[in-house]
């Protein structure tokens, strides 16, 4: 028996089953996915890294230890709403990959319309999950903007976290002392930066900094420093994880992602190029920026509930999923629609896990 796409349960099923389109920092950098119940989520930033327990003498009480302090913040996540529809002339044209001979019944296009437009809204909300963790990573905020780029909120992780953290201070636009493609650069080597600014994301989130994303030009001058037989990273670049297979470059097939390997003496620390773009043509990650951070801290990606009509058409109800999809049909002019919502948040509840630094730009 055919299969009804546009039926609820089997368009859900079917849209469940597909593959993910991969995104690079979402994948590396959300360690899980919570859907709330309620329209708002719960933004909730924990401060503090590492805690060594003390030692007590025999007859002394116990030390007692103060909950590890956090924010909280609730916020109703930003809503997407995406529609695409399949009408008469839709349904009477080829294809996509159809080839001109071949005799597709107007059900099976149906159902081929159906789940390209469905991948595309999936991939275009993806792409807009890997800008928020992008922007959290590299400005401390998400900017809500509409399609014609109109900021209409920001939400601010900055704003939850008091002065005394010195996050803001020490982990966004963090500079070398020297500029890294100032050919000056000697007293504080890129190998140091890279050190310093790994252990300071150590410290502050109690776990290893084992991931490093450049923008193009840092990359260029990362590159140039290795490539010159006077740079002082000459020779020191490490791709044992691709000689042992652990990282197969060939396998990495989302644009603008390239592994770079290693620096010797700072295992541990994969770097990669960044050069993926949004839809107005600006990087993601900026191209003089370095985000340095751990995969292994906690963060995610959180969902508000969505409203949809019910299955049955007897009213809506409210459904918690990081996707909320459902079909329907217009009469004026005759078309059948496919909807897909989203109302998902990128929170890094250990904020500290995340530093930003402008290795170009000297500090003052």
């Amino acid at each position: 028996m055919a299969v009804d796409i546009f039926d609820p349960r089997e368009m859900a099923e079917a849209f469940e089953q597909r593959k993910a389109v991969p995104r690079f920092l979402r994948d590396s950098f959300v360690t899980r996915s919570r859907a709330y119940d309620a329209d708002t989520v719960d933004i909730d930033i924990k401060i503090g890294g590492i805690e060594v327990a003390p030692y007590v003498l025999p007859a002394a009480p116990a030390t007692v230890v103060d909950h590890r302090g956090f924010r909280v913040h609730s916020y109703s996540p930003p809503r997407i709403f995406l529609s695409g529809e399949i009408n008469e002339k839709h349904l009477t044209s080829r294809v996509v990959g159809e080839h001109i001979y071949e005799n597709i019944s107007k059900e099976d296009r149906k159902r081929l319309l159906a789940g390209e437009l469905l991948g595309r809204f999936d991939d275009m909300i993806g792409l807009r999950e890997e800008i928020q963790v992008a922007q959290a990573a590299q400005t401390g905020q998400i900017t809500v903007v509409d399609q014609a780029g109109n900021t209409l909120e920001t939400i601010s992780y900055r704003d939850l976290l008091d002065g005394s953290t010195g996050w803001a201070t020490n982990q966004l636009n963090v500079n070398p002392v020297v500029a890294w493609n100032d050919a000056t650069v000697a007293d504080r080597t890129i190998y140091q930066d890279l050190w310093d600014w790994a252990l300071i994301v150590q410290q502050a989130c109690g776990k290893n900094a084992n991931i490093g994303i450049m923008g193009k030009n840092v990359h260029a001058a990362l590159i140039g420093d290795i490539m010159a037989t006077t740079g002082k990273l000459h020779g020191l670049l490490d791709m044992g994880r691709v000689v042992a297979g652990e990282i197969v470059p060939a396998d990495m097939t989302e644009a603008g992602v390239q592994y770079v390997g290693q620096i010797k003496g700072l295992a541990g620390l994969d770097l990669y190029v960044y050069t993926a773009k949004d839809a107005d043509g600006n990087s993601i990650v900026d191209d003089d920026n370095l985000i340095i951070g751990s995969t292994a801290a906690t963060t995610e990606m959180r969902y508000g509930a969505l409203a949809k009509p019910k299955d049955d058409r007897s009213g809506i109800e409210m459904v918690s999923a990081p996707r909320v999809l459902w079909p329907g049909i217009e009469d004026n002019p005759p078309r059948e629609m496919v909807y897909l919502a989203s109302k998902g948040l990128f929170v890094p509840v250990e904020i500290g896990a995340f530093l930003c630094a402008q290795p170009l730009t000297a500090a003052p």
